[in-house]
C-alpha cells in the first residue's frame, strides 16, 4: 500500500532562493501534499520555517545545500555536498519529477535525479533535460504559472492563495514577545501599518522623502508605522526616515525579524505597504490589506494576490529599455508615485480602524 502511494506521489523540485516565488507556490505545494502524502519536496533550507508555519508536511523534504555550494567554499566541500544532495534525490528516482523552478540549473538537477518522468518548462536543451517539456504562458501571474506546470502532471484544482500560518507559541503574542525584547512595546500598539522600505533592486525603491510624507500623514490620522527590511541598506533607509520623523510613533524592525516574527507582526497589522518584494507576497498570503508600490515590475505577473490587495503606479512610465536591474530614466516610474495617492488608498483600507 505504501509503495503504491509513493508511486502516485511526485518529487517537487523547487530550490528557489526567491522568497516571493516560494510564497506564491506554497498553496500549490500544500494541495499536492494533501492529495499525495508521499510527495518529496526539494527546497532551500532558509524556507523551512515558512513550510512549518504553513503546516505543510510532505513525507520527505530534501534541502538544496546552496550555502555549501557558494564561492566561499573549497572545491572539495562543494563537490562533497553536491554529490550527497544528488544521492538523496536519486533515492526517489522511481517518482515523477516536476521542476517548479524552471531554471537551467534545476533542469540539470532534474536530469541528474534519474527520474524516468521529468516534467519541466521549455528552455534551451529542454529535450534532454526533461522527458516532457511544455510551453508555459509566462504572461500570466506567476501563481498561475506554477499551476500550469503542475497540471501537466495531474489535474489539480486551483487552491486559495491565502495561507493559514500557525505561529509557534513563543511568537504568538508579538507585543509581549519581540516588542518587549526591543523595549519598544508602546510603539507597537494597534492600529499599525507595516511598511517595507526595501526592494531587491534600486529600480523598485520608493524615495525616502515619499516614505516620510506618507508616515507623517498616517501619524496625523492616528496610525503607527513599523518599518521592516532585510539587509543593511534597508536598515540605513529606515534610519534616514526615522531621523526626519522623530515625532512619529514608529519602530524600526529592519534586520530584526525571523520569518516567524515577521508573520506574527503581519497578522497583527492593519495594513502593509511596500514595493514588489518577498515580504509583500507574505503579507498578501496572510489575508491582510496590501498596497503594492510598482514601477518597472510587471504587475500582471507579480501583483500581490487577494481581493484586499491593490497595486499603485506612478504617473510616469518606464523607458522601453528599462529593466528590473537597470533604469535609464532616473527611476521616474517610482518617483512619480505620489505619496498622497498612497495615503488616500491606505486610509480607505483603514476606515473604521481607530486607536
Amino acid at each position: 500500500m505504501l509503495e503504491q502511494l509513493m508511486k502516485k506521489s511526485p518529487i517537487l523540485l523547487f530550490p528557489t532562493h526567491y522568497l516571493g516565488n516560494f510564497v506564491l507556490c506554497l498553496p500549490w505545494i500544500r494541495v499536492i501534499v494533501e492529495q499525495y502524502p508521499g510527495t518529496v519536496l526539494v527546497i532551500d533550507p532558509r524556507f523551512k520555517e515558512l513550510l512549518n508555519m504553513a503546516s505543510i508536511t510532505p513525507k520527505t523534504v530534501i534541502f538544496y545545500p546552496r550555502s555549501m555550494l557558494s564561492k566561499r567554499q573549497t572545491l572539495r566541500i562543494k563537490l562533497t555536498h553536491f554529490l550527497k544532495f544528488i544521492g538523496q534525490l536519486r533515492r526517489y528516482k522511481a517518482l515523477d519529477l516536476i521542476d517548479l523552478e524552471g531554471e537551467r540549473f534545476t533542469g540539470i538537477l532534474s536530469l541528474l535525479s534519474g527520474s524516468k518522468n521529468r516534467i519541466g518548462p521549455k528552455q534551451k536543451h529542454s529535450s534532454w533535460l526533461y522527458t516532457q517539456s511544455h510551453d508555459l504562458n509566462y504572461t500570466r501571474h506567476r501563481f498561475d504559472s506554477y499551476g500550469e506546470i503542475i497540471n501537466k502532471w495531474r489535474d489539480i484544482k486551483t487552491p486559495l492563495n491565502e495561507v493559514k500560518y500557525t505561529i509557534p507559541g513563543m511568537a504568538t503574542n508579538y507585543s509581549q514577545g519581540l516588542s518587549q525584547a526591543l523595549d519598544q512595546s508602546s510603539k507597537l500598539q494597534l492600529p499599525l501599518v507595516t511598511v517595507h522600505v526595501g526592494a531587491s533592486t534600486y529600480t523598485k525603491r520608493w524615495p525616502v522623502s515619499h516614505f516620510i510624507e506618507m508616515a507623517t500623514s498616517l501619524h496625523n490620522n492616528g496610525y503607527r508605522t513599523a518599518w521592516i527590511g532585510a539587509d543593511q541598506e534597508d536598515l540605513n533607509i529606515a534610519k534616514l526616515i526615522e531621523a526626519e520623523s522623530l515625532k512619529f510613533g514608529s519602530v524600526n524592525l529592519c534586520g530584526k525579524l525571523s520569518y516567524v516574527e515577521l508573520i506574527s507582526l503581519l497578522k497583527s497589522t492593519s495594513l502593509f505597504v511596500g514595493a514588489d518584494s518577498g515580504p509583500m507576497h507574505i503579507a498578501a498570503s496572510t489575508g491582510i490589506p496590501v498596497i503594492g508600490l510598482f514601477g518597472v515590475t510587471n504587475d500582471a505577473i507579480w501583483a500581490p494576490l487577494g481581493n484586499k490587495s491593490e497595486v499603485l503606479r506612478g504617473t510616469l512610465s518606464c523607458e522601453l529599455s528599462c529593466r528590473n536591474k537597470l533604469c535609464v530614466a532616473d527611476n521616474r516610474c517610482m518617483v512619480s508615485l505620489n505619496p498622497k495617492r498612497v495615503v488616500e488608498s491606505a486610509l480607505s483600507k483603514l476606515v473604521g480602524i481607530t486607536c
